[in-house]
């Protein structure tokens, strides 16, 4: 399991919470975990010394898996953010 992280692996974090990869840019990596005081998620963002390549946890999605769902989810919320008249971040000025 070396080499570079990619979409959808499942990495520790420095205080010890599971995440996975949802996006690289260069040497940063952006995490969705979860967060420590409730049930929703949060996305962080760590260089890749910080991070620990780890297995998924039991029950969560293969990061095959994982990015297939995340290329559907995504390209429906832009869909609809194009029904709305909403543009994508990279496309605002």
């Amino acid at each position: 399991m070396a080499g570079p992280f990619k979409v959808g692996d499942c990495v520790r974090i420095p205080d010890g919470r599971t995440g996975r990869v949802r996006e690289v840019e260069g040497r940063w990596y952006k995490v969705r975990v979860r967060r420590k005081t409730s049930q929703t998620h949060q996305f962080l963002t760590f260089a890749a010394e910080d991070l620990e390549r780890v297995d998924c946890p039991k029950g969560w999605m293969s990061p095959e898996g994982y990015v297939r769902y995340l290329d559907a989810t995504l390209a429906t919320m832009r869909q609809r953010g194009a029904a709305k008249g909403r543009l994508p971040k990279s496309e605002r000025g």
